[in-house]
């Protein structure tokens, strides 16, 4: 190799890895304009799905979809160890290990991988004209995940006893209560309008507009798959009941099932699995003879 060529040779990897720290800086400062015209070439394909994304095959489409999940975001990148393999006059491969932290709303992520890159001499100066993510690390939290999970057992709990069966049945915008652990849809009360409908034509109201009990849920325990977005939640509740002919005594207990998932940024009931293990007297409680069915 020519002194000549050797020159070139490493001006092209020092470019490139320009290139590289000018991505991450435009990424983390929002630069989505100069990300646009100084890193990528027109036709990139990206494909990101090693990372949770899609597939992308142009710059535009890449940029926006970068703009609209970290425009929000707090984030910090932090690449090196590039392998940069110069493939011809225009041509350049490259690898590069990095670590990142970012911060939405909703979730934390920490993790760290490699990319996976092709690159291109332009009229303008190099360009990415591939890249592609492999996470080697993800951790992935939710903040308040499991408290904001246990609020939707004491939101059930506390619209039942003030008498607000619309609160109950909007909990379940997008659930389900069952009674079986196997139960059929046919067997399920899915939806608002079903829990409503269900609450107001088996659950007694009395003149304060208040089934006059108190629903306890104790020995709770939540599992949240915080990538998912889903949770799981085992809880007992005791019903306790007093009205003018009835003296303050427990009239039920039980055992719940919950599943719950995130809509929309939002967590939600998925399915509510009710099995009753106890029962006393019932008469003041339930507009019907309970058999086998939950409260």
């Amino acid at each position: 190799m020519s002194d000549v060529a050797a020159v070139d040779r490493l001006l092209a990897i020092e470019e490139i890895s320009a290139l590289k720290a000018r991505y991450w800086r435009c990424i983390d400062t929002k630069e989505w304009a100069e990300l646009r015209s100084t890193v990528f070439a027109d036709d990139l394909a990206a494909d990101f799905t090693g990372t949770g994304g899609g597939i992308y095959s142009s710059a535009d489409d890449v940029v926006a979809m970068l703009e609209r999940s970290l425009a929000g975001a707090v984030s910090a990148h932090q690449g090196g160890a590039g392998e940069i393999d110069i493939t011809g006059p225009e041509t350049a491969s490259g690898t590069w290990a990095f670590i990142d932290h970012i911060e939405q709303a909703d979730y934390t992520l920490d993790g760290a991988g490699r990319y996976h890159e092709t690159y291109r001499r332009t009229s303008d100066g190099w360009r990415i004209a591939t890249t592609r993510i492999s996470r080697q690390y993800t951790n992935f939290v939710r903040p308040d995940a499991e408290s904001k999970v246990v609020d939707l057992l004491y939101a059930y709990a506390r619209s039942i006893d003030a008498g607000d069966y619309q609160g109950v049945a909007d909990l379940f915008t997008h659930g389900a209560i069952l009674y079986a652990p196997d139960a059929a849809e046919a067997e399920q009360v899915i939806g608002a309008d079903a829990v409503l409908a269900t609450y107001q034509a088996t659950t007694r109201l009395y003149p304060d507009g208040t089934p006059r009990s108190r629903h306890l849920t104790t020995n709770v325990s939540v599992e949240v798959d915080h990538l998912a977005g889903t949770a799981t939640a085992s809880s007992y509740f005791t019903v306790l009941q007093q009205t003018d002919d009835l003296p303050l005594q427990p009239i039920i207990s039980g055992s719940y099932a919950d599943t719950f998932a995130i809509v929309e940024n939002q967590w939600w009931f998925k399915t509510r699995l009710i099995e009753v293990c106890q029962m006393g007297d019932l008469s003041q409680h339930l507009l019907f003879d309970l058999s086998g069915e939950g409260t």
